[in-house]
């Protein structure tokens, strides 16, 4: 499983959305089984 994500310590935080759909067609394309979580802003994962 991927979860892409982004985790920094800028001030102010970067909150802008960046394009990962060619990150996902390239797992897609090397590891077609491979699940990927795309979380929404401010979600929260509990395992």
């Amino acid at each position: 499983m991927v979860i892409p994500h982004h985790q920094d310590d800028f001030f102010p935080p970067i909150s802008t959305y960046v394009d990962i759909r060619p990150f996902i067609k390239g797992v897609k394309r090397t590891c077609p089984d491979t699940t990927i979580r795309i979380m929404q802003i401010n979600e929260t994962i509990t395992i």
